[in-house]
């Protein structure tokens, strides 16, 4: 039995039986349970990555914070909670991004809470907040994609969008939130 990756013909898993064919159903059985063993195993291992962990208050405003920038389209709220994500867990990558990809959203609409008057200061600080998430969370599509939709606002700054797009969809080709963005 051989279990291949299609996409790069590569050989993922492989393992050969000799047993008498007594129970055709008990030798399917059986390679079937060890398929799916090898399986778990890989797949656990691939995802290892994606995995990060941090404070449970700190996940919590994260979340609260997503939720006020993606579906209340409150920008100062968001970036209030996240702010406090950030003071309770400063290697906390997600809060990073996120923060670079509210204050992109302030950039592009021309506001800021910051008091910084000038979009490019408000894209340079989005861009720095997010960069700051890329380097704490490296395997983390969604920051790549966040710094692909900031760049995607600036004037001149396509060939940075298309980089960090190609870069997030190469880490995460499935994930949700990168397709979404």
């Amino acid at each position: 039995v051989q279990l291949i990756e299609a996409e790069i013909d590569k050989t993922i898993w492989a393992e050969s039986w000799e047993e008498q064919l007594e129970d055709v159903f008990d030798i399917q059985e059986n390679i079937a349970r060890e398929v799916m063993q090898a399986l778990k195993i890989n797949l656990i291992e691939a995802r290892k990555w994606q995995v990060e962990e941090t404070a449970a208050d700190a996940y919590r405003l994260f979340l609260q914070a997503k939720h006020e920038f993606n579906t209340e389209s409150n920008a100062s709220k968001a970036r209030e909670l996240v702010l406090r994500s950030i003071e309770r867990d400063s290697l906390y990558a997600a809060s990073w991004i996120l923060l670079g990809l509210i204050d992109g959203d302030f950039a592009s609409r021309g506001g800021s809470p910051t008091g910084i008057r000038d979009y490019q200061d408000l894209y340079d600080l989005a861009i720095k907040h997010a960069r700051k998430g890329v380097e704490l969370g490296p395997n983390l599509a969604y920051g790549y994609a966040s710094l692909a939709l900031i760049y995607s606002g600036m004037f001149g700054k396509k060939d940075s969008a298309i980089f960090y797009a190609e870069n997030a969809m190469e880490i995460g080709p499935g994930d949700a939130e990168v397709l979404g963005i």
